[in-house]
């Protein structure tokens, strides 16, 4: 449910599955001591919003996905800030230090490439 893929030789990947909101998962925390360090994830989905908090160690870098949700995302904080607004037509993007890449996927996740650190994202649907 965590769904942290370690790669050995390139960056991690932190991809939880997506979840139904009719699901009794609602939230999940991972941690995963790689040889790069310490991983950890936590999320926690609600009607209206999908809450990540990610550990990357300081060895590497990640492609970190939030899940699609049930609605499509209208905008993205991390640690408070709005990062990203998807309801502009031209889709405003503001990248963050730590944050190489963003981008709102067709299916409705949200893709990035980030940095080592911890980041606390906050997608909402409304």
């Amino acid at each position: 449910m965590g769904s942290i893929k370690p790669n050995a030789l390139e960056e991690i990947e932190i991809s939880p599955g997506p979840v139904a909101y009719n699901s009794p998962v609602k939230t999940v925390t991972v941690t995963y001591d790689s040889f790069k360090g310490i991983i950890d994830i936590h999320w926690k989905k609600t009607e209206s919003t999908y809450l990540m908090q990610i550990t990357v160690p300081s060895a590497t870098t990640a492609r970190v996905i939030i899940p699609k949700h049930d609605r499509p995302y209208t905008n993205l904080k991390v640690h408070d800030l709005i990062i990203a607004d998807f309801t502009s037509s031209d889709g405003h993007y503001f990248l963050i230090s730590g944050i190489n890449s963003l981008e709102l996927q067709s299916d409705g996740s949200i893709f990035m490439r980030v940095q080592p650190g911890k980041y606390d994202f906050f997608a909402s649907t409304v």
